[in-house]
């Protein structure tokens, strides 16, 4: 525990000092991670040679757009002795596996050193949110495992897991049971949830604090929760492989990036970095990952960095949240690229809808899956028929279904599915 609460503090501590002080620190661990992984992880040596470049070339987080991107699928198809660290027992390791919403799981494995800061990281952003060490912490999850550490065991800092895998009504029984004065869920789950309750909302649960993560916060929805509940909301972002990268403070003016133990950037279509303010794709460097390192690891999400410095003070770089996957776009017959955001911002004047979700099965199709608070509507269904179409302003045939109960799973939610993007629709 004294070994936590020392790291924890240097990490809270650190982040207090200036920006040039971060970029020293940060391209100190940079050198030393490319240093580890061309040295001891054939994957990246043969990386780095095919692209003509050494350690002594990166020296600062401005070389690091010499260094090739690297997928989730290049890792797997080199397989786990040519990604891990060859001065690494294994067996020793912690293994961490993603959330395979691709329908792929990646298996991830960390030194207990390096799960321990990964910890500690999320807990220093928990603190910035404003959680208490006798707050009545409550977790809306799938699953959650961790280890009964000693400030549990004296009734500090406490969690409690209630599945979303249970049925709803069990849900709403221990929610009602707990009183979370924290609570952190999924949007689907959080949607599943006020769907089902009768009556107000807050009779079953009204946190102080409401973190949302792993899915995308769209409008709809915070806008529903700061109708409903007396509750300070806060959208976190986060990733197996690199545990929290960015969370929102008390300010509200973005998410702040863990720019002491993650290095983010926004590319564009041929991987190139972008400037500040402009959407692309989101690639991650891990700074404290030297068991299996990631370097230049591209998440598929689309987001954005953004220039402006948050005016609670932290020195720590800013970005926009994230703006769903890359891959979870609507791809129109002009060749035209939709971003989820968009189309959730399309929608969040629906009050009576509880979720929706876009499928797309071809260019010129797209089926829209409601569900109604109160059942079908078909007034509705129309409307939202009417305003996609003329949204899109394309031939697009807009298809609008009623479901009975939303989707919530132990994967995210994915708010549009493509079934057949690059082909049209057969007359």
């Amino acid at each position: 525990m004294v070994r936590d609460i020392i790291e924890l503090g240097k990490i809270v501590v650190g982040r207090r000092r200036p920006m040039s002080s971060h970029q020293a620190l940060r391209d100190r661990r940079l050198r030393a991670v490319v240093r580890n992984a061309y040295e001891h992880v054939p994957y990246y040596r043969d990386r780095f040679r095919a692209a003509g470049i050494s350690p002594e070339d990166i020296r600062s987080a401005d070389d690091l757009h010499k260094v090739p991107v690297t997928t989730k699928d290049d890792l797997r198809a080199a397989g786990m002795a040519n990604t891990i660290s060859r001065r690494v027992d294994v067996s020793g390791c912690i293994m961490r596996t993603t959330s395979g919403s691709t329908g792929k799981p990646f298996a991830v494995f960390r030194t207990r050193s390096e799960e321990r800061t990964r910890l500690q990281f999320q807990m220093a952003a928990l603190l910035t949110a404003g959680l208490r060490p006798l707050d009545r912490f409550v977790m809306l999850i799938a699953e959650w495992e961790a280890p009964r550490r000693l400030h549990t065991r004296l009734g500090l800092f406490q969690r409690e897991v209630v599945r979303v895998s249970r049925p709803i009504e069990e849900q709403i029984r221990r929610l009602r049971e707990l009183r979370p004065t924290v609570l952190w869920t999924w949007p689907s789950a959080l949607r599943s949830l006020m769907h089902f309750v009768e009556g107000p909302f807050r009779e079953v649960v009204n946190p102080r604090i409401l973190i949302t993560n792993a899915e995308i916060l769209d409008p709809h929805l915070r806008n529903r929760v700061k109708t409903e509940l007396d509750t300070e909301l806060f959208n976190f972002y986060g990733a197996c492989e690199f545990g929290r990268i960015a969370w929102e403070c008390k300010a509200h003016e973005g998410l702040h990036i863990n720019g002491d133990h993650l290095i983010v950037e926004c590319v564009d279509g041929d991987l190139n970095p972008l400037p500040f303010n402009h959407t692309g794709t989101i690639v991650v460097t891990s700074l404290y990952s030297f068991a299996m390192p990631f370097i230049r690891y591209n998440l598929n999400d689309l987001g954005m960095l953004k220039e402006a410095k948050c005016s609670c003070g932290s020195p720590l770089p800013l970005m926009a949240p994230p703006m769903g996957r890359e891959t979870e776009v609507l791809r129109l017959p002009s060749g035209r690229i939709m971003p989820p955001l968009e189309l959730l911002n399309l929608m969040s004047s629906f009050n009576k809808v509880d979720q929706f979700r876009f499928v797309q099965e071809a260019t010129d199709l797209l089926r829209v899956e409601l569900v109604m608070r109160e059942g079908r509507d078909p007034s509705t269904e129309e409307t939202v028929r009417t305003k996609i179409r003329d949204y899109l302003k394309e031939p697009v045939r807009v298809e609008v279904v009623t479901k009975k109960d939303p989707s919530v799973s132990s994967s995210k939610f994915r708010v549009i599915v493509s079934n057949g993007g690059s082909r049209r629709s057969t007359p």
